[in-house]
């Protein structure tokens, strides 16, 4: 009776069980239907962790259902009260656990994700260790894309000999180290998680680069200024509760005129704001990707939008693919190090990000502010970042 529900559940995408097409989902436990009826999104996640499902690509499986749009009837069981008292008491929980210590999310995120060894991230980024969306507009190589990227960002900057530049959340210092080599500027970057700033630091060392182990929240008393500030993939890590704060901080410390690059994950205005429970437990926790109106908060608080890039979906789906492809290569390393559970939790973030973003359901744009300037000029179309 279950099966034959999530049949008919799946059928409007062309999604079989125990077919033999590559996004068909491959049966190993007859478990999973009462585990998905009653726990959604996470116990769907849960559930291929634990093997008891399969499917050859589960980017196309994601993609066909996002396009299809029944993700929702995937929790079904549980009841709108009872999501309810659960979503107050985690957000209570939260507030009061940050009121404690306000650097209890910056370091669950970093444990959870970014500390948990760099050699998982040098097996899936390659040479370039940047952990966000390639520039794939004149490439199709994932080195080039990326060095792309590090060049249009410094373009957008005017970066120029003798700029003291902050770069907020600078992952494992390619960009800063990418700045400060070919522009001659000197960079602070900060980042919460302690493997990336020891691998910033070893990356970047006889360049202008300071490498700081540290919140953006603890430059809010900092009579430090700077020429340029950007911050590339790390916004989506910041609460919604806390953008005034980020906003004011970036203004604070930005010189007067000068430029603020956004380079952030964005989800439709209309979409839900709550998170994916499977991503937000076991990938980011506290994890939220602004729509256009929470990035328009900038221009209400001092900031001038220069420009809204957005870059085509498929440039981060091929970003992901990449990455998949390098995981896949590095398996039996994986796998000895971290666990198969690991291993198949990691494939299934990477491939369904992937088909999230295929099926437009996410996309990046690269905004480009001024602090303090009058005349607004923006431009809000589909672009290839240029």
């Amino acid at each position: 009776m279950l099966r034959r529900y999530i049949e008919n559940l799946l059928a409007p995408a062309d999604i079989l069980l125990d077919g033999d097409r590559l996004w068909d989902i491959k049966i190993n436990n007859e478990r999973v239907f009462l585990r998905v009826l009653r726990g959604g999104i996470l116990a769907l996640g849960e559930s291929y962790m634990d093997g008891d499902w399969d499917c050859d690509r589960p980017d196309i499986l994601v993609e066909r259902i996002l396009k299809h749009n029944f993700t929702k009837q995937f929790s079904l069981v549980p009841n709108s009260l009872q999501k309810a008292i659960r979503w107050l008491a985690q957000r209570y929980y939260n507030r009061l656990q940050q009121i404690a210590d306000p650097t209890t999310r910056d370091r669950l995120l970093a444990e959870t994700h970014y500390d948990k060894g760099n050699d998982l991230f040098e097996w899936m980024l390659g040479r370039l260790m940047l952990y966000t969306c390639a520039y794939f507009k004149d490439t199709d190589d994932l080195e080039e894309a990326q060095e792309a990227k590090c060049r249009l960002s410094c373009e957008k900057l005017a970066l120029q000999p003798g700029m003291k530049c902050l770069d907020i959340g600078g992952g494992y210092g390619e960009l800063a180290r990418y700045a400060a080599e070919k522009h001659g500027i000197e960079v602070v970057m900060i980042t919460i998680s302690k493997e990336q700033a020891q691998y910033a630091r070893e990356l970047c060392k006889g360049l202008a680069v300071d490498v700081r182990l540290m919140s953006y929240k603890e430059l809010k008393d900092s009579d430090e200024r700077f020429d340029a500030v950007w911050s590339i993939g790390m916004f989506e890590a910041v609460p919604l509760e806390d953008y005034a704060l980020f906003i004011h901080i970036v203004y604070q410390v930005l010189n007067e005129l000068c430029p603020f690059l956004l380079h952030t994950i964005e989800r439709d205005a209309w979409a839900s704001k709550e998170p994916n429970p499977w991503i937000d437990k076991y990938i980011f926790p506290g994890g939220y990707a602004p729509s256009e109106p929470d990035i328009e908060s900038f221009t209400r608080q001092g900031f001038c939008r220069i420009s809204n890039d957005r870059w085509p979906g498929a440039y981060y789906d091929r970003t992901l693919m990449a990455w998949a492809g390098n995981c896949a290569e590095h398996k039996a390393e994986l796998i000895e190090k971290y666990g198969f559970m690991f291993y198949r939790m990691w494939r299934l973030y990477l491939l369904a990000s992937a088909g999230s973003f295929r099926a437009e359901r996410m996309r990046v744009h690269q905004h480009l502010f001024r602090r303090g300037m009058t005349v607004v000029q923006e431009n809000s179309n589909v672009s290839d970042g240029a």
